[in-house]
Parts: structure tokens; C-alpha cells; sequence
């Protein structure tokens, strides 16, 4: 096999640069683009500006590129799979030589990441991690680390509230970020023949999805597999809670802390045979290893509902921005109106805050932009897999499905854990039997729970800072005690409110649509997911 093809499957040589390489693959990208694309028909269908892939394979092997038609296929496909460059008219098959339709994808029109203009590269969040300097003409840009958080002097303004919930901004959380809110993004140019262009339909859609969580990513996907074209609008995350901040972290540091307790049964380990030398006191949790394996893992996965993917592979244009709805059939995006011919709301939900006093406060300070902010460990689920101290004591308020798992878990991992909630019990939508196999176990692994909470008064910071570097916290509550109400202060540090969620309604301009929505219930539709516009489904 000759060297291209070795060079476009990282097969590093030892005589080739990283300028030499991009060179290499540079050529093989212009001499690949010589092949004749023209319309071409297929099943009384016709498909624009497309090749065919013996022809490619013939161009590639008459420039010298490759010594047989199979390199020259691998050439292809390298291009096709690692760099993006083309793909198959209805994405049914990898390059070939064979008589099958291809054409080249622009990234434009789909939406990508803008330049660095220090670097003049594409832009990554890891621009921020690294101390760089450059002067461009009169003005010099520095970028400085600041961890946990990144300098959001050089973050643009559109990314920073991103930058502000996902932390450490360390190599894993970069990459995640990479991939599901790429800084800078470029949205996608309007396009389409000229006659459309006249007519404004470079902005019209088959389909508009709004929110990029599970329910509008496999919606968007779907529909663009099937050949609509597609806007993807999100303004947080690829991937919603599910990715990001709910099934994938949550698992993986109950793995974690299922490990730690398999290691510390030391009777059922012995009676397998097996002995470990100083008993369960032996088993030492690493507990800012546990976190970074866990954003490990959520960065390898986020590549399936990554921008990348979706724009280059799915044939979908993302838009990183608040849509809104302007009439019955329009979207505004970043300024731009966007038509539709139907629409998809898939905004999911936001975690709830209990009314206390101090909550609030205490939860914006703990998410603070501010360097050097002493910050109170005061969490959702939406911040909680940004720790990276292991708390003594952590108070969980809700007792419901998210605070059992939690709790479970960092009482398994060495944190003291004490679960408070309003109705006497766990898992209150569950059937009494369960919730209550639920309690016990978790009782067993050393959790409380104080479950007849009358009151959450307030929370507030001692002003003292224990061993571990957390701020102390105080709580105030009133409680049923023995038939009494009481009032108790609990100290901690760390407070994970996990009391349910509201639906993400508002700020989307419903109204202009005709779409009836509840603050409480979320929007209503009819047995079709319909809403009360014809035009509009929703989903989640």
C-alpha cells in the first residue's frame, strides 16, 4: 500500500511532519475533487452535483495516488469516513467502486466551527486551557487557563453561559464541549437554486426541530435519513440531560461506587474465597479519579450526538441558539427567520429549587463566573458531576428516583449521606412494596433519611472551610419528631436538590404560534403529539 493511504489511516511515518501529512491528505482532497459531478438519475429520481464511484477510483488511480483499484477505495473511503469530505446520496453505503452515487458535502451549509484567529484553525474549547499569546496588528489577545473554569474574557459571549455549567474545563470536558457546543460556531448559509433564492425558500424547511436532547436528536436524525431537510436548533448541549447530565454520568459513577461496595463485602468476598488484607477499611475511593473516568467516559460517548456527526454524517443544519417562534410557521434563530413546514418542540425540562432561604443565592454564587469565588457546593443534577471534592457530609433533598441513586452512590463512595423529604417515605409515585426494598438497601449501605420534613427555613454559610476545602453550610428545618414539630439546624457540605423538574416552555414566543402550553404541565397536545398548532409536535 502506498504512503497516502497509510498517512489517511494515522499510520504515523517516521519521516513525515504534521505540515507534511496535512499537505498529503490536502492533495489527495484536490485530486479527489477532479472527478465529473453532474446531475444523474436513478428510479425517476434525479440527485444534483453527484459522482459516481468507479469513476472517482479510475481519477485517483490515473493521478498516481494509488497502485490498485482496493487502495484507491480505501483512499475513498478515509476521505469519506475521517475527513468528511463526501458522502452517498442517501447515505446508504460506504465508498466503493461500484456504480453508486456520491457527492461532496459543504460545510457551510450545514453549519461548522469558525476559525481561531490566533491559531487559524478551527476553534476548540481547548484554546482556552493554554497559555498563548498572539499580537493581530494593533490588538495582542492572551489566553490564560483558569481552572475549574476557563478565562471568559476570550470565551465568546454567545458560548460563556455553556462554559459556566460544564466543569473542570479539563482534556475531557473540552472535547466534550467540542462536540456538542463547538465555540464560535458558524450556522449554516442559506442555499439553494437561484429561483429559490428569489423565492425565499433557502429558508424553508421540511422539518425545525427545537432542543438537541434524546426526543429531537433521533427526530432530526430520522427525518434527515429519509431526505428532508432539516434545522437542528439548540442552545445549551447536543445531547440534553441524558448525555450530559443525567443517564450517562449518573451510571458511570454508580459503577464506580458499585465497584467500591463490591470491595468492601468482605464476608461474601471470603466466602468466594477471596481475602482482602486489612478487611473493607483497606478499600480506598480516589474520588476525583472516579469523576475524571466518569467525564472520560461521557466525552468518548458524546461523539454520536455530536455537531460533527449530525452536520457531516446525518445531513442535518444545527443552529447554536434560542429559537423562536414568529408566527404559526416561522422560527428566528440568531436573527435569522427560518420557515417550516412542520416543527418539533423538544425542549425537555430544567431542575427545580424548593423555596428556602438562601437557596437561590447560595446556588447562583455556587455556579458563579467569578475567579477566585469561594464557591458553596450547592447542586442539581445539572451541576453535580462537576465535582471534583469528595464532600463529608451530603444533605439530599427529594427522595424521588434521582436522590435515591445519588445518594446511594456517594454514601457508597465514603460521603455521609442524609436523604430529607416532605411525604414519609421514598419513591412516592412508586408502589409501597418497592420504594420500601428501595429504603432498606440503601439504609444498609449506611444513608438516612429524614422524611417528615415540614419546613425547609433556610440555608446559609458558616464561614468556616473544612479539611477538604468546602465551605460549611447550615440548614434550618422544621420537622415532625415523635408527633411534634421541631426545629433543627444540619450541617454539611454539600446540598443536591433533587425535588423534580418543570418543562422548558417558556421564553420560545409560543404564544405567536397559537400553541397553549402549561408552566406546570408543559405544552398540550392531542393524542398524536400534536399541539394546538397543526403544524407543531411535540416531544418529550
Amino acid at each position: 500500500m502506498d504512503e497516502p493511504v497509510r498517512d489517511l489511516y494515522n499510520i504515523p511515518s517516521e519521516t513525515m511532519s504534521e505540515k507534511d501529512l496535512e499537505e498529503s491528505i490536502d492533495t489527495l482532497v484536490e485530486v479527489f475533487r477532479k472527478v465529473e459531478t453532474k446531475d444523474r438519475k436513478y428510479h425517476f429520481k434525479t440527485f444534483k452535483k453527484c459522482f459516481i464511484g468507479t469513476e472517482a477510483v479510475d481519477n485517483i488511480i490515473d493521478s498516481g495516488h494509488a497502485q490498485s483499484r482496493e487502495d484507491a477505495v480505501l483512499i475513498g473511503q478515509a476521505l469519506q469516513e475521517d475527513h468528511s469530505l463526501f458522502e452517498h446520496v442517501t447515505r446508504d453505503h460506504k465508498f466503493s467502486d461500484e456504480y453508486l452515487f456520491y457527492h461532496f458535502i459543504d460545510e457551510k451549509k450545514l453549519g461548522r466551527r469558525g476559525v481561531n484567529e490566533i491559531t487559524g484553525k478551527a476553534s476548540t474549547w481547548a484554546d482556552f486551557l493554554n497559555v498563548s499569546t498572539s499580537t493581530t496588528g494593533n490588538k495582542q489577545i492572551t489566553y490564560l487557563p483558569r481552572l475549574p473554569l476557563p478565562d471568559f474574557d476570550v470565551v465568546p459571549p454567545k458560548d460563556q453561559h455553556v462554559a459556566s455549567t460544564i466543569w473542570p474545563l479539563d482534556e475531557h470536558n473540552a472535547t466534550l464541549l467540542d462536540r456538542v457546543h463547538p465555540t464560535n460556531w458558524e450556522d449554516p448559509v442559506p442555499h439553494h437554486s437561484k429561483n429559490e433564492k428569489k423565492s425565499g425558500a433557502e429558508n424553508t424547511y421540511d422539518l425545525i426541530v427545537i432542543g438537541a436532547g434524546a426526543g429531537g436528536l433521533v427526530t432530526s436524525a430520522g427525518s434527515a435519513g429519509l431526505g428532508a431537510r432539516v434545522a437542528l436548533i439548540e442552545s445549551n448541549l447536543l445531547g440534553g440531560d441524558c448525555l450530559n447530565v443525567g443517564c450517562v454520568p449518573s451510571k458511570a459513577l454508580i459503577h464506580s461506587a458499585n465497584l467500591a461496595h463490591g470491595a468492601k463485602c468482605t464476608r461474601q468476598l471470603e466466602e468466594s474465597g477471596i481475602t482482602i488484607e486489612g478487611g473493607a477499611n483497606a478499600v480506598k475511593v480516589n474520588f476525583p479519579k472516579v469523576m475524571e473516568r466518569m467525564r472520560r467516559i461521557r466525552s468518548d460517548i458524546s461523539t454520536n450526538d455530536s455537531a460533527e456527526r449530525f452536520t457531516k454524517q446525518l445531513g442535518v443544519e444545527v443552529f447554536f441558539g434560542h429559537g423562536k417562534f414568529s408566527s404559526d410557521r416561522t422560527v428566528v434563530v440568531n436573527g435569522r427567520t427560518l420557515e417550516f413546514r412542520k416543527a418539533v418542540i423538544a425542549t425537555g425540562g430544567y431542575p427545580a429549587l424548593i423555596s428556602m432561604t438562601g437557596l437561590k443565592f447560595l446556588y447562583e454564587k455556587a455556579n458563579s463566573t467569578e475567579v477566585g469565588a469561594v464557591r458553596p457546593i450547592v447542586m442539581t443534577n445539572e451541576t453535580l458531576f462537576n465535582m471534583t471534592t469528595q464532600p463529608k457530609k451530603l444533605c439530599v433533598i427529594g427522595a424521588g428516583v434521582v436522590g435515591m441513586e445519588m445518594s446511594q452512590a456517594m454514601q457508597r463512595l465514603g460521603s455521609e449521606v442524609v436523604v430529607f423529604g416532605r411525604s414519609g417515605r421514598v419513591l412516592p409515585k412508586e408502589d409501597l412494596d418497592l420504594s420500601n426494598i428501595v429504603k432498606n438497601q440503601i439504609e444498609e449501605d449506611g444513608v438516612s433519611f429524614r422524611l417528615s420534613v415540614k419546613e425547609y427555613v433556610s440555608i446559609n454559610m458558616t464561614g468556616k472551610v473544612l479539611d477538604n476545602g468546602l465551605p460549611e453550610l447550615c440548614m434550618t428545618i422544621q420537622e415532625l419528631v415523635g408527633g411534634k414539630v421541631v426545629k433543627s439546624e444540619v450541617l454539611m457540605d454539600a446540598l443536591l436538590v433533587a425535588v423534580g423538574r418543570k418543562p422548558n416552555v417558556t421564553g420560545m414566543d409560543l404564544e405567536k404560534a397559537g400553541i397553549e402550553f402549561d408552566s406546570r404541565k408543559g405544552l398540550v397536545v392531542n393524542d398524536r403529539l400534536l399541539t394546538t398548532d397543526p403544524r407543531v409536535f411535540g416531544v418529550g
